[in-house]
């Protein structure tokens, strides 16, 4: 989190391209890899550990207006990352709390900023994209002047015609009606819900919560347990997280099993307490053993599930 914080956070832009942060996260090794295979490895992919992390936003290309999606490129999956507004202070505590790995230690030894030196390069994609919208904001000369990312979001609607802020509004199902300051106030409002949707989910894969490890008794979680295990077992002791993921939305979840039925899948009431199957099945190592990501013939990320001997 704090290397893509920093970029962010020293960009000077209301949001970046999660294409030039792909790219960056790639320059820096990890053991013997790098920190863009390392989040694949984890969460799958980059969309998913931003949306799993507390400090970061994420606002699809499909919130940009009519003219600039005509401008985009259709095979651009890229979308908008920017910081919330407690990032900083999250993030500090985050590093209170945290046992870095040795192998963590000696990469924040060595880490730096100097990759953001050439600005142009680094946030490439970033200014690119928009300057469709005709949004810059400067490079702050010092910490006083700095915007904050929501701030910096205010100034790129302000630049909007009404007829744009008005598709936006069209376009998140929100009213349309209203002078160029109420659409505004509006989308700005709905900036902040979305943030609060995006990131209300926050484990760490490498220390899962012990709140989560000491759970295994409680009658949502051992429903969970008990529909994985059941599934491992009945493939021979180990299952691919694909097809535990698929049996977890054929069976109800342990609320709707309660309530006759009605109510959400097994898969939903799953990641609506741990995120994701991943940090479930991390959350329980004297329970589940996992094997290193592999990526299939269609470009997804999947892991393999066995019991703990």
């Amino acid at each position: 989190m704090k290397v893509i914080y920093d970029f962010i956070d020293k960009s000077g832009l209301p949001m970046v391209s999660s294409r030039d942060v792909g790219r960056y996260l790639k320059q820096f090794k990890l053991g013997d890899t790098d920190l863009q295979t390392e989040i694949k490895y984890n969460y799958r992919s980059l969309r998913l550990f931003i949306g799993e992390a507390n400090i970061f936003s994420i606002t699809l290309r499909s919130a940009d207006s009519n003219r600039i999606r005509e401008k985009a490129d259709p095979k651009d999956k890229s979308f908008w990352i920017g910081l919330t507004s407690n990032a900083e202070s999250f993030l500090l505590a985050e590093a209170k709390t945290t046992n870095f790995s040795e192998i963590e230690k000696r990469f924040f030894d060595r880490y730096s900023l100097a990759l953001l030196d050439n600005r142009e390069t680094a946030y490439q994609w970033s200014i690119l994209q928009l300057s469709d919208v005709q949004t810059h904001v400067s490079r702050p000369s010092n910490g006083n002047d700095k915007l904050t990312p929501l701030q910096s979001v205010q100034n790129e609607y302000s630049t909007l015609k009404v007829i744009d802020l008005k598709e936006l509004c069209r376009q998140r199902c929100l009213p349309v009606s209203g002078t160029k300051s109420v659409l505004i106030a509006r989308l700005e409002e709905n900036d902040k819900d979305s943030m609060m949707i995006a990131t209300k989910n926050v484990l760490d894969d490498f220390q899962p919560k012990l709140e989560h490890q000491n759970q295994a008794n409680d009658p949502t979680t051992h429903h969970l347990l008990n529909i994985v295990n059941e599934y491992i077992q009945a493939s021979g002791g180990t299952a691919s997280s694909r097809d535990i993921g698929r049996y977890l939305t054929a069976n109800a979840s342990y609320a709707a099993r309660e309530n006759g039925g009605n109510g959400v899948t097994a898969l939903t009431e799953l990641k609506e307490i741990y995120g994701s199957l991943n940090k479930f099945v991390n959350s329980f190592p004297q329970i589940f053993d996992r094997s290193k990501a592999i990526q299939g013939d269609d470009g997804g990320w999947e892991f393999m599930v066995s019991k703990n001997k």
